[in-house]
């Protein structure tokens, strides 16, 4: 499995195994899938192993902060995750 499908999983794990909370939650959620789908349109992401496997670990990381409640973390993690595989940063 290469590092995409990996965090695919990661992100689906976070989306249906966690308990609803508050928008910060959805946020954190929405942020995770939202790195992982511009991380599945991204060429250079995708010829790139060692940074794709970064990314994957990273969004892992962020996940689970975000299952363990610490949504600002998690958005957090997910911003800096994104600085370093090169992705827009909002």
């Amino acid at each position: 499995m290469n590092a995409y499908g990996k965090a695919t999983l990661v992100a689906a794990a976070l989306l249906f195994t966690a308990p609803a909370f508050a928008q910060t939650e959805a946020d954190c959620e929405a942020a995770v899938q939202q790195t992982q789908n511009d991380a599945d349109n991204n060429a250079e992401l995708q010829t790139n192993d060692g940074r794709a496997e970064e990314l994957a670990t990273n969004l892992a990381r962020a996940s689970t902060a975000g299952i363990d409640g610490d949504y600002e973390k998690c958005l957090e993690m997910v911003r800096d995750a994104r600085g370093a595989a090169g992705l827009r940063v909002d």
